[in-house]
């Protein structure tokens, strides 16, 4: 009996044993979950950060193009007048010249 109450304890020790090393895991696990939740928000944030700023380059580079396409709209314009106007001019001459010849 005594042998048998003797070997219940090991046992009831080595179970105690058992279940603080499992305790042990499941905290270590929680905490490298945790840390690697972290991690992976960190990397998020900073992917978020660099495809905003990218977002901002490529807008404000678009904006520049159209920017540069109204120049160029507005500078043809004014270039077009005055051009349109000799070539009017030099078509009625050259009907003139056609007429007295």
């Amino acid at each position: 009996m005594e042998i048998q109450l003797s070997r219940f304890d090991e046992q009831i020790r080595e179970y105690s044993e058992l279940k603080q090393s499992l305790q042990e895991a499941l905290v270590l696990a929680q905490k490298s979950a945790e840390e690697r939740v972290s991690s992976a928000e960190s990397r998020a944030e900073v992917i978020i950060a660099e495809a905003e700023a990218q977002a901002h380059k490529i807008v404000i580079g678009a904006k520049d193009r159209v920017d540069e396409h109204k120049r160029e709209i507005k500078q043809a314009e004014a270039g077009t007048i005055p051009v349109h106007s000799r070539v009017q001019g030099a078509s009625g001459q050259i009907r003139l010249d056609a007429e007295l010849s």
